[in-house]
Parts: C-alpha cells; structure tokens; sequence
C-alpha cells in the first residue's frame, strides 16, 4: 500500500524553521528584537514572481527586516528570489542556515 506523507498546512513552520522561530522567541523575551511574526509578507518582484520570506523581524531601532531559513539544502530559485528582494526592497534581508556543527548561521544578504 503506498502511504503519502501528511501535509502540513499553507502556513505551518517546517522544523528547521520552527527552531528558528524558537531562537527569535528568546530574543524576544530577552528583548534583543522588538518582534517578529512567520509569513506574513509577500514581496511582489515581477508581473507573476512573488516571494514570501520566512520571517520578518523588528529589531530594537524599529527597523524591519525579512529572514530567510534554510536547512543543509537551498533550492537555486529561493536564493535567487532572496537576493532579487534584497536589490528591490529597502529593508535587511538576512540568510539564516542551521548546521548540525556550527548552529545558527545568519548573513545578511
């Protein structure tokens, strides 16, 4: 019998994005950002390209920022849409990798 695996709704957090969530959480607590929410924007960049970031922060000087998460693989149009965001938009775009070894890995794009 095949069995397909259960699908996650639109707008749930895959794991290494959920870890990340927990990181911006203690930051938040600590107050070291102001907040952050998951999805919550899509950045239009052409007639039908749009690019949805995984987070978006606001760090302590209100400055508004969109976070990108990825495990130990990234799909060569995500990168690319990330830095056409980060070109189009005025805001930090950061990049933030989980590695088994290093932890949190977060570069700004």
């Amino acid at each position: 019998m095949n069995r397909t695996k259960a699908r996650q709704p639109k707008h749930a957090p895959n794991k290494t994005e959920a870890r990340y969530g927990e990181l911006l959480d203690t930051q938040y607590h600590a107050k070291q950002i102001k907040g952050y929410g998951f999805q919550r924007y899509t950045l239009r960049l052409a007639d039908d390209t749009r690019y949805t970031p995984d987070f978006h922060v606001v760090r302590l000087d209100d400055v508004l920022e969109f976070h990108e998460v990825k495990g130990g693989f990234a799909r060569e149009d995500a990168i690319l849409k990330l830095k056409v965001a980060a070109e189009m938009f005025p805001h930090p775009f950061r990049l933030a990798k989980w590695t088994k070894d290093k932890g949190w890995e977060v570069k700004e794009v």
